[in-house]
Parts: structure tokens; C-alpha cells; sequence
């Protein structure tokens, strides 16, 4: 069984343009109880020495990173164990360093990838050719403050699920792009990464073991001729038995001031979405159904304080 750990995977410090110092992003993660929180940075990891030892203070996971801030798109490079040089990279040369980046022990998750670009923020728009499509971890499907209520989001999801419908294999996480302690009126979502024993959260992101929230874990697993299959996973397409569940944590005291109610859960896979599933307490509940080959996923949705919206969402489960 994997462990769901609640992780910020992008987040600034003094260092570039953020307010926090690297103890105080660690202690602000601490207190909103996350398990992990990444260093990224723009364009530098000169606070990373400090990062593991903030860690350990505040009993929280690290993971040293960078955010390459580039004209044609930023993406987060975590836990690479060597400098890459991505200074000049033009539109059509990403292919060329997202390999070295993998020879590195590096995961790459392309950040925010449909905010507004140029010519009013350059680089914010993810407009870089990618042919290596395996070289890419992870994307921000959901980020900003609020993405369940921004326009834009749904364009991510877009972008995120044409992906997977192309036989790429691409985890979901969100990007509070955190610079500052800025907690408000709006629920914030969270990433949440699937452990396996050794605990390891970059394994977690290569193996596509993640789900993003506002408030409750959304789980999926499946199973095969007596065999189990977690997020991230690939079975073989016929007959299994899906098992879907809503657990809260101890983060829910945080999530639970805004009124999150669930109601109903969706499976979507590459060829549609299926009707509204009752689901509007905890624990989990079993289907059999069939699958061709694609990806299958899961969805949370119910109400905030101002409305019907998304909840939760998890990465996919591949069928071949």
C-alpha cells in the first residue's frame, strides 16, 4: 500500500524573488502539515545547502531543486545531483538538455504551463517544442491561487490529458508557487505523492504516484487476476475491479474552514466521462468494469462557500 504524503513542490525563497528565508519556508510548511516541501528557486540553488538541515528542524521532507526561468517556459528540475547548463536554450533545443537532465537523477515538471504569456510575461506560457516527451515527469495541471475557479485551468487539463492521450505518461501536481506566507480566503490546493517503502517522493513523480486536492486523498487502485495496480500504474485492457476512496488527514482541520462538501465522483479516461458516482462521505467503494487500451482516472467534485467545482483529481492508471 502506498503512503499519501501532502507535499509543496514549488515554492521561492530570498534567494531569487520570494519573502520567506529557507527556515521560514520550512516552518510555514510545517505548520500547514505538509510532509514535504521542494526549493525552487528561479535560476539558482544557492539556498539549497541550507535546506536539509531546515528540513530536519521542522521534521518535513526536502527536496533541493531549481526553477528554470526561461523565455519560452519555466520548469521546475528537482533533485538533479549535477549542474545543467539551460542558460540558452532556444525554442527548439529543449530536446537537447532534458536527457542530461534524466542522466542526472533529475525530475522535470513543466510549471504553470497555461498562465498568460508573452508578450505580457514572457516565459510563463510553456511554448517550448518537446519531442522527448519521456524526458518530461510531471506538469503543474492545476496552479495559481484558486485553479479551480480560473478559466485557465481548464485549459491545463486540456493540455495535460492531450498528453495522455498521445501514450505520455505525465504526472499531475499543483503549483502554489509559493513566495510568501499568503494564506486567505480561498482554499489552496495540495499534491499529495504515493510512497512506496523506501519514501522516496522524486520515485513518487517518476512513477506518476500522485493526486492533487483542496481538501481530502483521493485514491484509485485496480485489480487484475489477483494482482493490485496503484496511480501510476499500467494493466492490461478488459475486465478488473476499481477501488476508489476519500479519506481525510490531519490536514483536514486546515481545508474543513471552507465548507468543502463532496457529492459525486467521475472516471474519465481518454474516450469520455462516466456519470455522476454518489460518494459524499469517506471510505471506498468498489466497481467492475472494462477499459480499452488509454488511461483511466479519477475526479472529486462537490461545492466551496461559492459553488459547484472540482475537488480533487488524481493521475492516471494506464490500460494497454
Amino acid at each position: 500500500m502506498l503512503s499519501w504524503q501532502a507535499f509543496e513542490l514549488h515554492n521561492h525563497t530570498f534567494h531569487s524573488d520570494g519573502r520567506f528565508t529557507v527556515d521560514e519556508l520550512c516552518r510555514a510548511a510545517e505548520r500547514l502539515k505538509f510532509q514535504g516541501v521542494a526549493l525552487t528557486d528561479h535560476n539558482t540553488d544557492s539556498g539549497c545547502p541550507e535546506l536539509a538541515d531546515a528540513g530536519r528542524r521542522y521534521n518535513i521532507k526536502t527536496i533541493a531543486g531549481m526553477e528554470w526561468t526561461l523565455f519560452y517556459g519555466h520548469m521546475l528540475v528537482l533533485g538533479a545531483q549535477r549542474f545543467i547548463d539551460f542558460r540558452h536554450i532556444p525554442r527548439d533545443g529543449m530536446d537537447a538538455v532534458l536527457p542530461l537532465v534524466k542522466e542526472a537523477g533529475g525530475v522535470t515538471v513543466i510549471a504553470h504551463p497555461w498562465r498568460i504569456g508573452n508578450p505580457l510575461s514572457t516565459g510563463f506560457h510553456w511554448e517550448y517544442e518537446v519531442g522527448r516527451w519521456d524526458c518530461i515527469d510531471a506538469m503543474e495541471v492545476w496552479h495559481s491561487r484558486s485553479p479551480h475557479r480560473e478559466p485557465l485551468g481548464k485549459l491545463g487539463f486540456d493540455f495535460w490529458e492531450r498528453q495522455l492521450s498521445a501514450g505520455r505518461r505525465i504526472t499531475a501536481t499543483y503549483g502554489r508557487d509559493w513566495h510568501f506566507d499568503d494564506d486567505g480566503e480561498e482554499p489552496r490546493a495540495c499534491t499529495y505523492l504515493g510512497l512506496d517503502q523506501d519514501g522516496d517522493p522524486l520515485e513518487a513523480l517518476r512513477r506518476g504516484r500522485s493526486m492533487v486536492t483542496l481538501g481530502p486523498i483521493l485514491t484509485l487502485s485496480a485489480e487484475k487476476s489477483k494482482q493490485r495496480f496503484e496511480i501510476g500504474d499500467t494493466i492490461k485492457a478488459g475486465l478488473m475491479q476499481l477501488e476508489i476512496g476519500v479519506v481525510k488527514d490531519e490536514r483536514a482541520d486546515i481545508w474543513e474552514a471552507y465548507g468543502l462538501e463532496w457529492s459525486h465522483i467521475l472516471m474519465v479516461t481518454g474516450k469520455g466521462v462516466s456519470r455522476p458516482i454518489p460518494f459524499s462521505g469517506e471510505g471506498t467503494m468498489g466497481c467492475i468494469t472494462a477499459h480499452l487500451p488509454g488511461w483511466v482516472r479519477a475526479e472529486l467534485h462537490g461545492r466551496d462557500r461559492t459553488g459547484d467545482c472540482l475537488l480533487a483529481f488524481t493521475s492516471a492508471i494506464y490500460v494497454e
